[in-house]
């Protein structure tokens, strides 16, 4: 299989670029206002993220269950994040159809669940990272949208075609099994039973992400 994609956003522009309209370049932009920015800060210091040398955050949520990456292997993510003294604050969606709230709360005091917010909020939230660490999805792209340094685990999605390229400070981990990727919102071929884990996120271990997150942080 062809494994050489280009960015969705030069695509997108090329189309402009063939009308000649002119183009500033591939980074997306946002902005927040003063107030978001005071009331993120407030928000991440009654959460007391601040207590870890680093404020991580991670985004175990996804609209497509084949773009979730296994709670068991964030649970492996969380306590190598406490045995180096990181308590990740965790985000969640409306809802919660992932039952990422109780999955939290069976972490004690290993990690940090986010209050509920709205989509600029959230945004605020994500600004006060160094780093966060997600499933394909929304919150990745808003963060690299404010500069807020990414990993982010791609499975049935290509990494090459949503991922900015030639930026260190936005990364990606992705296995290439046989069968993908294959822009499937549940996976064919799950390892188990029943539909959910995507054979390509399986192959990601907790380990691996550990190592690319705290190299892209330069610790």
């Amino acid at each position: 299989m062809n494994q050489v994609r280009k960015y969705q956003v030069d695509v997108n522009l090329d189309v402009l670029r063939h009308v000649g309209i002119p183009d500033d370049g591939l980074q997306t932009e946002l902005f927040l206002t003063d107030a978001e920015k005071t009331w993120s800060h407030t928000a991440l210091w009654d959460l007391e993220s601040k207590r870890s040398k680093l404020k991580i955050g991670l985004n175990p949520t996804g609209s497509w269950s084949a773009k979730r990456w296994p709670l068991a292997d964030w649970k492996g993510l969380v306590e190598s994040s406490a045995e180096k003294g990181i308590r990740p604050l965790v985000f969640w969606s409306p809802g919660d159809p992932e039952g990422v709230k109780p999955w939290v709360a069976s972490l004690g005091e290993k990690a940090v669940l986010a209050p509920p917010t709205d989509l600029r909020q959230m945004a605020a939230l994500i600004s006060g990272l160094d780093c966060l660490v997600g499933n394909d999805g929304a919150p990745q792209h808003i963060a690299q949208a404010l500069g807020v340094k990414t990993l982010t685990l791609f499975g049935p999605t290509w990494g090459l075609s949503w991922n900015p390229p030639s930026d260190a400070r936005f990364r990606f981990l992705q296995t290439f099994p046989s069968c993908g990727p294959c822009d499937q919102t549940v996976c064919p071929n799950p390892k188990g039973s029943t539909p959910g884990p995507i054979a390509c996120l399986v192959d990601v271990s907790s380990v691996s992400v550990m190592e690319q997150t705290l190299k892209l942080l330069g610790n």
